[in-house]
C-alpha cells in the first residue's frame, strides 16, 4: 500500500526552475513517484527567469533544497554556478539536474533518451556515432552515443 502523501517539517524540497513552467508535468510525475516510493520529498515548479536566477539558487541553497532541475536558458547559467560537473554536463556545456549537498552543488545533464521504439532493432546492433538530430538537444544525443553509461543513439 502506498504511503499517505503528507508534507511535514522534515519534507525535503526539490523543484524545477525555468520560465515558463506552468505547463510542466514534472511536479505531478515526481510527487507521484515520491509517494509511491514512500520518500519524504516534494517537487514544485518555480517560474524563474535569467535576471532572478542567482537569487533563486541562493534561496534554494539557504533553504536546504535537496536538488532541482532547470530548463533552458538556465541550464547554461547553472553550468557556471555548480561546484562539481559530471561528465555529461562537461561534454554538453549545460546542467539540468542539480544535487545540493550541504551547499556544495553537483551538476549533471540528464535529458531523456529517445523513445526505444523509434529505433527499431538498432538497440541490439553496433552503431556509429553521428549527429542525427537538430536543435537544442543534438549535442546531448551525439554525446550519449559516445558515453557508455548513457543511452545509445542509432
Amino acid at each position: 500500500m502506498d504511503k499517505k502523501f503528507e508534507i511535514t517539517g522534515t519534507t525535503k524540497l526539490t523543484c524545477l526552475l525555468g520560465n515558463p513552467v506552468s505547463h510542466s508535468i514534472s511536479p505531478a510525475m515526481h510527487n507521484a513517484s515520491f509517494q509511491k516510493l514512500g520518500l519524504d520529498y516534494t517537487y514544485l515548479a518555480f517560474s524563474v527567469d535569467e535576471t532572478h536566477f542567482e537569487r533563486a539558487v541562493d534561496g534554494l541553497i539557504t533553504l536546504g533544497a535537496a536538488g532541482w532541475n532547470c530548463t533552458m536558458p538556465l541550464k547554461r547559467l547553472m553550468y557556471e554556478r555548480v561546484d562539481t560537473l559530471y561528465d555529461s554536463a562537461l561534454l554538453s556545456g549545460a546542467v539540468n539536474t542539480v544535487v545540493n549537498r550541504d551547499g556544495q552543488l553537483f551538476g549533471d545533464n540528464t535529458p531523456a533518451p529517445p523513445p526505444r521504439h523509434s529505433c527499431g532493432d538498432c538497440w541490439n546492433r553496433p552503431r556509429r556515432i553521428f549527429p542525427v538530430w537538430r536543435g537544442r538537444s543534438s549535442r546531448w544525443k551525439t554525446i550519449s552515443s559516445a558515453t557508455p553509461s548513457m543511452w545509445p543513439v542509432c
